[in-house]
């Protein structure tokens, strides 16, 4: 990555949100489910902005990618809670309801605070490499006298911005995949890492090349999905956008 890439700044907000954690290890005592917790949360956060970024670009196609979408990651999202306790869980977890466990880590061991960070970190993405590159892109062109006869604002706005993502259902799959690379790919590496520092039984020093790991995904995984490699911020171009430029 070249010096471009570390000038944006969500790659910045990225490693901040990520290396906050590090407060909570060697200040606040965090042990390696809470971390495990954290990042789990940070599935919801990438999900939800891939709800925002189906809506964004699916159009009226949404109206059906959406429920199925969120169906299927909550299943997948308890799976892996299910998973993440049966292999992390201390034993006061294992006795309690999902929602108890994490209303104690979230409010009482202060775990909302770099919750709070990740979803600003994945928010400033979302601005600058998926909505800026929606809400840039060319309107749907209308004929003049056909415009004229929509008198509400309102309307007008629907039909030149949201009509133009008819062409949606054509990237409906990598939409629908695109939040569950990111997981897979994250938690993979949170995996490796956390039984790492179980078997180093040096808790601060493995929570440490854990956090390093995770950001090394997550910077890998921005510069994948927004060609960060040649120094640019903006998402490869769909199929449909390189037919109409052609």
């Amino acid at each position: 990555m070249n010096a471009r890439v570390w000038s944006n700044v969500s790659v910045w907000t990225l490693l901040v949100a990520n290396l906050f954690p590090l407060v909570g290890v060697f200040l606040w005592g965090w042990d390696i489910y809470t971390l495990m917790v954290l990042y789990w949360s940070e599935s919801a956060i990438v999900g939800f902005f891939g709800i925002l970024g189906i809506l964004l670009e699916a159009g009226i196609f949404s109206l059906f990618l959406v429920p199925f979408f969120c169906v299927h990651f909550g299943m997948f999202m308890t799976v892996h809670f299910i998973l993440l306790n049966g292999f992390f869980g201390p034993p006061w977890a294992r006795t309690l309801h999902f929602t108890a466990v994490l209303s104690k880590l979230i409010f009482q061991d202060g775990l909302w605070k770099p919750m709070a960070l990740l979803f600003v970190s994945h928010g400033v993405a979302f601005y600058l490499h998926t909505f800026r590159r929606w809400w840039q892109r060319a309107p749907l062109q209308v004929p003049p006298e056909e415009l004229a006869k929509v008198r509400s604002p309102l309307a007008r706005f629907l039909l030149l911005r949201l009509a133009n993502n008819l062409t949606g259902a054509s990237q409906a799959g990598d939409l629908m995949t695109a939040p569950y690379k990111r997981v897979v790919v994250m938690h993979g590496t949170l995996l490796f890492g956390g039984f790492l520092v179980l078997a180093l039984h040096a808790q601060q020093a493995g929570f440490a090349l854990m956090i390093a790991l995770k950001v090394a995904a997550d910077l890998h995984g921005l510069v994948k999905v927004h060609r960060l490699s040649d120094g640019s911020l903006v998402a490869e171009p769909s199929a449909a956008e390189n037919k109409a430029t052609e």
